[in-house]
């Protein structure tokens, strides 16, 4: 736990990943009580806080904690579910398809899991025969690029099974395993640019690319105090240090890029249920690529996981990213549109008329 942890909040789950309950700030103490917690909650988020509400880490652990009701979360396990596979979209020069979704393994323990590339694989052939009818897809031509958006610090452990995949480790991942969080905090010069390729003959993966996001305490990002050391805003953090605001345009040319394998690339986009980091994400996608939709356009293109030149839905069900994360994508919208900045309205703060557009 980070020194200067100041309270610590939690945010319940469901077995899907949605958000049961937020609670409100605790102090740091030997036992917090939760009540009216609902009864399909089956694991805890803690959020570990500065004293001026900054995000300093997260965790998920098996707790016991005592409501009106007693009630364990088990042990946290996130798994892959097909029902969060969508295809964004696809290239006919090269061939590629890109898909979000969700972590791609599934098992009983974080720590023994299997792979789901090729389950992946078999959902894109499906969604594509409705979807583009005449966009060629035969499974055996092509390799799975992960493009993680998770951390590697609670999800540490899914990382390294992914960078397994490869016959590699987190020891491979420049501000990986045992490198401290915020990534560039270990180098100044860090580029998520790069993409791990296999060292196994038979390959399970073909590649991946690590770009973690951060997610501002304010909603959206705050763009006026530089509170992190003294140097940085949120804004600037989330977007330019993080990278954020080069996350679209490599995907785009991941996407348009022939590999030099001679394989076809899959490239599948996701954080851990693919919602929050994703959805954020597949928003910046939306707005590059389709310069005549607004930000509230693209935020209901992209919970409905519709494809590029389709409003057909995906996602099953509707996947709507916390506020703290579209609101990622809000000053992304405006850092781009600068010069157009009614494309991108007011911040949806998930109150009142905008309950639908983000989560509070």
């Amino acid at each position: 736990m980070p020194d200067s942890v100041h309270h610590v909040r939690y945010a319940l789950v469901d077995e899907q990943g949605n958000q049961t309950l937020l609670s409100s700030s605790f102090t740091i103490s030997s036992q917090h009580v939760l009540t009216n917690i609902p009864i399909n909650t089956t694991a805890m988020i803690i959020e570990f806080c500065a004293e001026n509400g900054e995000v300093l880490d997260e965790d998920v652990q098996p707790i016991a904690f005592t409501a009106y009701i007693a009630y364990s979360a088990p042990r946290y396990n996130p798994e892959f579910v097909d029902g969060r596979v969508a295809v964004v979209d696809v290239d006919k020069a090269t061939g590629n398809v890109l898909v979000r979704g969700s972590i791609p393994l599934t098992g009983d323990t974080r720590e023994a899991k299997s792979y789901q590339y090729e389950a992946i694989k078999v959902i894109t052939k499906e969604k594509l025969k409705t979807l583009d009818p005449d966009f060629h897809f035969e499974i055996a031509d092509y390799d799975v690029i992960e493009f993680v958006l998770h951390d590697n610090a609670t999800n540490a452990i899914e990382l390294n099974l992914e960078m397994n995949a490869l016959g590699r480790s987190l020891d491979d991942i420049a501000n990986g395993f045992g490198r401290k969080w915020l990534p560039y905090d270990n180098d100044s010069d860090w580029e998520p640019e790069t993409i791990y390729t296999s060292t196994i003959a038979e390959k399970i993966l073909g590649g991946l690319v690590w770009w973690p996001m951060f997610a501002c305490p304010s909603k959206p990002c705050d763009n006026t105090i530089r509170k992190y050391d003294g140097l940085y805003t949120e804004t600037e953090v989330a977007l330019d240090k993080m990278h954020f605001i080069d996350a679209s345009a490599y995907l785009r040319t991941l996407l348009t890029t022939a590999d030099g394998s001679g394989k076809k690339r899959l490239i599948y986009f996701h954080c851990v249920t693919g919602t929050d980091r994703t959805g954020a994400l597949h928003i910046t996608y939306i707005l590059d690529n389709n310069p005549d939709l607004s930000f509230r356009e693209a935020i209901e293109k992209a919970k409905i996981g519709a494809m590029q030149g389709s409003d057909v839905q995906q996602l099953d069900p509707v996947l709507v990213p916390l506020c703290a994360y579209a609101g990622l994508a809000y000053r992304y919208c405006q850092e781009k549109n600068k010069d157009n900045l009614v494309r991108c309205g007011e911040m949806p703060d998930g109150l009142g008329d905008n309950v639908s557009l983000c989560r509070p």
